[in-house]
């Protein structure tokens, strides 16, 4: 089998070659299909992780196997093995204990140190094939693409969570989502057997949905609306205004609640950030998400929170406590002097974010047939694409999103996200959490590439 290692800190991957393991027991091999890359890969792939301050973690290590965003097929299971068949295609849920600790026995297999957690302590998914200890590591995606479903071990349980332990989200009823929207939001309504209704804003409005449209969106069946600001993939915030229009509706109907995603809060250029939830009337009924990742760098410790009305706060523990892994003690106490030490490094890094979002807007102007707003914060930008609609070159036909962002990576080596993961069909989402130098050359390249199609 092949598989991908880490060498030096920041080295390449260098392929190795090796027998396909065999399966033991309870465990199950599975065949890789999808396996996405999280910033924790990264940060295991340097061999650091930023502390702030000036000071770093040391991380990873050489001959490491990374990847746990896992989605592939079953292929042999163990003599022991219950509950898997060969040919099952499964999500890998990795957050995987020693099954021997105290803290496993008990039934606490999420804390577990150090644990097998897959593409950390043991063997991920960068690789051909991955051996499960279990089959009870393995859950069905639904009805959802191969790469969406790699991701939802580590980036869609907690908005799932709190969907699912509301007790209000059932067959048939709907969840209004403000769109373009975070990928996972729709397809987490659809697992917890509700209706994602979607309400557009376009380029010309920064892509915010109106008020006037939720109004028009909320019928009988509708039980909560959701929302990023700053939103991911658009960088747009929504304005106190705006939010105050968006509550007035809300409070017309006893029956809506307000899913508010802060987790881009401290990377904002228009100011403090405005929640909906310190509006009158609205702290009972929203649920605030947020977390540590984005403002304070912390992305891979998988630390997070809610605000929410005492009642949601419990169901939701009670759901969160058997579907994702409990962090441990070092993160909890870095998250804690994050959010209540020094503010001065997470400001700094928005300032930084600040001065490549107005590079990059600088560069993308300059690339005809890009037409783009201007972010207002996170680090995205969401440029309308149509222009190279119908275009072809280097044997490649371009017809939407997705087939440009594939054209680009196999000529210009530049990664985009389709705008369709996000609602937004002709869009595209670029990152620029990346240093000047490297987006300098990106949109370089992409101006060469892009001018090419006729």
């Amino acid at each position: 089998m092949l598989s991908f290692e880490t060498t030096t800190p920041g080295g390449p991957l260098v392929p190795v070659e090796s027998e396909i393991p065999q399966p033991q027991g309870s465990e199950v091999i599975v065949k890789m299909l999808a396996c996405g890359v999280c910033h924790s890969d990264i940060h295991m792939h340097d061999g650091v992780f930023d502390l702030g301050h000036q000071k770093q973690l040391e991380v990873g290590r050489p001959g490491m196997v990374l990847g746990h965003e896992i989605f592939g097929e079953v292929v042999a299971v163990g003599p022991e093995s219950e509950g898997a068949a060969i040919g099952d295609r499964r999500v890998v849920y990795p957050w995987i204990g020693c099954g021997e600790c105290a803290s496993c026995l008990r039934g606490d297999e999420n804390l577990c140190t150090p644990g097998r957690a897959l593409g950390i302590a043991a063997k991920g998914g960068f690789a051909e094939y991955v051996s499960v200890p279990h089959s009870r590591y393995l859950f069905d995606k639904g009805d959802v693409s191969d790469s969406l479903a790699a991701t939802y071990a580590c980036s869609g349980l907690t908005a799932y969570s709190a969907l699912n332990k509301l007790g209000e989200v059932g067959k048939g009823d709907e969840v209004v989502i403000f769109s373009p929207y975070w990928v996972s939001y729709a397809e987490i309504i659809k697992l917890c057997g509700g209706v994602p209704v979607l309400i557009e804003g376009t380029l010309e409005n920064n892509f915010k949905a109106s008020a006037a449209q939720l109004e028009a969106a909320i019928t009988p069946r509708t039980k909560a609306v959701i929302y990023s600001s700053p939103c991911n993939p658009t960088g747009s915030v929504f304005s106190q205004q705006e939010l105050e229009a968006i509550a007035n509706v809300v409070k017309k109907h006893e029956q809506v609640l307000v899913i508010a995603d802060e987790i881009y809060e401290l990377i904002n250029f228009t100011g403090k950030n405005f929640s909906i939830a310190s509006l009158p009337g609205m702290f009972e009924r929203t649920i605030t998400v947020n977390g540590f990742s984005k403002g304070y760098a912390m992305t891979g410790w998988r630390v997070g929170y809610i605000c929410a009305p005492l009642e949601v706060s419990k169901a939701v523990e009670k759901m969160q406590g058997q579907f994702t892994s409990g962090n441990t003690g070092i993160a909890q106490r870095a998250a804690l002097a994050g959010i209540a030490g020094d503010q001065g490094p997470s400001q700094e890094m928005a300032v930084q974010y600040l001065k490549r979002r107005d590079l990059m807007l600088d560069l993308l102007r300059d690339i005809p047939g890009i037409k783009t707003h201007v972010p207002e914060g996170a680090f995205y930008f969401f440029p309308d694409v149509t222009a190279f609609f119908g275009k072809s070159a280097h044997g490649h036909q371009v017809n939407n999103a997705d087939e440009l962002c594939m054209y680009l990576l196999a000529i210009a080596n530049v990664s985009l996200v389709t705008g369709s993961a996000f609602g937004a069909d002709n869009c595209v989402r670029i990152s620029y959490a990346a240093s000047e130098a490297d987006l300098i050359e990106a949109m370089k390249r992409m101006k060469k590439a892009l001018g090419e199609l006729a």
